[in-house]
């Protein structure tokens, strides 16, 4: 979505901006409360700066989809254990902070 350049002049009010940083690290907060307890998968959920009006919460590992979502699990014959339910951790937070 594009954004207008009144949105624009307003996301970059230092005020807002600071509203903003502020929230995003409450979000990362409990998002790395969620991931407590498997193991530095905490360390991982970091905030990004993509441009300069968006901030954006982020759980960066290589194995994200199945982290976030789950997958099936195999031996090494690749014969399909059963299926890992994922952690939800993003969407959870999500929820919590809507």
């Amino acid at each position: 979505m594009a954004l207008s350049p009144l949105v624009k002049q307003v996301l970059l009010m230092p005020g807002v901006r600071i509203a903003l940083k502020a929230k995003a690290e409450e979000i990362a907060a409990t998002a790395r409360k969620l991931a407590t307890g498997h193991g530095s998968l905490a360390s991982s959920i970091t905030i990004d700066y993509p441009n300069k009006w968006d901030i954006e919460v982020i759980l960066e590992h290589p194995h994200v989809v199945s982290i976030e979502y789950g997958h099936y699990s195999k031996n090494k014959a690749g014969q399909i254990l059963g299926y890992v339910q994922g952690l939800h951790i993003m969407r959870d937070t999500a929820h919590i902070h809507k």
